[in-house]
């Protein structure tokens, strides 16, 4: 077993001792991680993993994508507004006054994960809410959603 295979299995079997660690750690070295920028050597390193390594990278993106998801859809209440659909691959995340494509210009990102992360970078911020695909589409392209029609 190498000194990486005992580490790693010790901080599975460890995970208190490896929190308090680095909570005072973090405390003892407040700034250690503001100023750090890896090497140019470590750099090239991690392209040169990712391009040996496709499948995985691929997998990671996937993973946190949906995490990222699930996190604004949550804190944004995790249901559609207009007719309570709870069913997470229905949802997405609505600008309730128009204009998603030109927020989403002038932040410079896309749909999708790109704004998903720029959400919760952001804190979450006041002025989006959750819609299902159906409810958000018709309320684009007619003006009205067929819930809320009298």
């Amino acid at each position: 077993m190498t000194s990486n295979e005992y580490y790693r299995q010790w901080r599975k079997e460890h995970p208190e001792k490896v929190k308090q660690y680095k909570k005072t750690f973090a405390e003892s070295h407040p700034d250690y991680w503001k100023n750090r920028q890896p090497s140019e050597e470590s750099k090239e390193r991690q392209k040169q993993w990712k391009l040996d390594h496709p499948e995985i990278t691929a997998k990671h993106k996937a993973k946190y994508a949906r995490k990222a998801r699930q996190d604004c859809i949550s804190h944004y209440g995790g249901r559609c507004e207009c007719c309570g659909e709870t069913h997470i691959e229905f949802l997405t995340i609505d600008h309730p006054n128009g204009g998603g494509n030109k927020h989403r210009k002038e932040i410079g990102v896309t749909a999708g994960f790109p704004f998903y992360r720029w959400i919760i970078k952001n804190n979450y911020p006041e002025g989006l809410r959750v819609l299902c695909l159906n409810c958000n589409f018709s309320l684009g392209r007619f003006g009205y959603c067929p819930h809320q029609k009298p």
